[in-house]
């Protein structure tokens, strides 16, 4: 049974003596050996503020600190000295200068570390092992982060098949998969291989199993099950070329023109379809309808007194100007005064622009010289741009009053004073 005793300071011998009170006689004769003598001190528990004996974290963490306090038993020691030691193997130690209290916050580091305290009753026992004590070991590992999982290659399987994305991680690691490069949806946990009916592009993430650290980056890892297309719709602009795709590489093609490219260019609206077959044997039949945009027609360019109406031969999405700068949605430009116009009608989507220079003729729909300074002068705009015209003038009573073709209207004045309609006929234009 042990026996618990304290020296005086100074001491430095001690003098066991065992004393037999039982009474003499046969069997009364006792041997001992093995007496050892040793420090007896207090037990001590280092723990963090979490009450932990030690701590994992991941790479990407560090680094990190933490403060341990030095929990003793009270049960040999009256007086406690403390002394902080670290190690980095757990097996050699070094004391750390200045740190001999029972709390120890530690400075940060990247590396696995352990530490623990050494306590004696007095600070001068403490360079004596037979004379003090140690601690739990409180280890603080670093665990590396894993690298991302490993591809094992983009799939296109058939669409009446069931596949999977897959990926490779070391033993210690498990695969979690996700449906975006970061953050995202969790689709799937601790399974290399993530089996979907839906093509799309997968992301998978390495997890070490004892601590949990993520790695850095996910894999992106994508399945294209075989039959991605049926109907595609495309506009074209007349004229034009335009090419079209069979989209899916490393593969063979069949169209309904004959042609066995990827790619084929066509200038005629319809309806095309090929035949796309994988390396799997796989295959699926696009469709694509192709329609023509035409490009505006200009028609003619009608004039009434100052307002002027492009009219088009086609009809489409198509906008107006008189500049080939700004444009307006309805073809119709009010008050305007008589000269040359460039008209331009363009579709907007870019398929093409019509010109048309215009002389815009102002004929005065009425003209009365009863010399009230209202409406006594007759002018039309533009007709010096004409090369040839004939005008004539008749009364309400539909009498032709006067007729010329010289743009200086020689005889007009003999016109008594009336109300008198116009008409216009004979233009040419320069």
């Amino acid at each position: 049974m042990p026996l618990v005793f304290q020296t005086l300071p100074g001491q430095t011998s001690v003098i066991l003596k065992m004393l037999n009170n039982g009474t003499g006689g046969c069997g009364n004769d006792v041997g001992i050996d093995d007496i050892v003598f040793k420090s007896c001190g207090d037990t001590i528990l280092l723990t963090d503020s979490t009450n932990s004996t030690s701590i994992t974290v991941c790479e990407n963490q560090a680094p990190i600190t933490t403060t341990l306090t030095a929990y003793p038993d009270f049960s040999a020691f009256k007086t406690r000295a403390y002394q902080w030691q670290e190690s980095t193997d757990g097996t050699n130690w070094n004391d750390l200068v200045g740190e001999t209290t029972s709390i120890f916050t530690t400075p940060q580091f990247n590396t696995s570390t352990f530490y623990r305290v050494k306590v004696a009753e007095d600070a001068i026992n403490l360079a004596n092992l037979s004379c003090s004590v140690f601690s739990n070991v409180f280890h603080v590992t670093i665990d590396a982060t894993p690298d991302a999982p490993v591809s094992q290659g983009d799939v296109e399987p058939c669409v009446d098949s069931l596949r999977g994305v897959q990926v490779s991680v070391p033993n210690d690691a498990l695969v979690n998969w996700y449906d975006a490069p970061t953050g995202g949806n969790l689709l799937a946990e601790d399974s290399a291989l993530y089996l979907t009916t839906i093509s799309g592009t997968y992301y998978a993430e390495a997890v070490s199993k004892t601590t949990k650290c993520i790695s850095n980056t996910r894999t992106a890892v994508s399945i294209v099950y075989f039959d991605l297309f049926s109907y595609e719709s495309l506009t074209f602009c007349e004229g034009q070329p335009v090419t079209l795709s069979g989209d899916v590489t490393n593969a063979s093609y069949l169209w309904n023109t004959g042609e066995t490219t990827k790619e084929i260019v066509v200038t005629s609206p319809g309806t095309y379809t090929v035949v796309v077959t994988n390396g799997n044997g796989c295959s699926t039949t696009k469709t694509i309808q192709l329609s023509q945009i035409d490009n505006p027609i200009i028609d003619k360019v009608v004039s009434d007194y100052r307002d002027l109406t492009i009219l088009t031969l086609n009809s489409g999405d198509f906008e107006y100007s008189l500049d080939g700068l700004i444009y307006q949605e309805t073809p119709f430009f009010g008050n305007l005064r008589g000269g040359v116009y460039n008209v331009f009608v363009r579709e907007k989507s870019g398929c093409g622009v019509a010109q048309l220079n215009f002389v815009h003729l102002v004929v005065p729909r009425f003209f009365a010289p009863n010399g009230d300074n209202r409406n006594d002068v007759f002018q039309l705009e533009g007709i010096n741009l004409s090369q040839e015209f004939s005008i004539e003038i008749y009364d309400r009573f539909s009498k032709l009053l006067f007729q010329s073709k010289d743009l200086n209207f020689n005889g007009m004045g003999l016109i008594r004073a009336g109300h008198f309609p116009l008409r216009l006929t004979g233009i040419g234009f320069k």
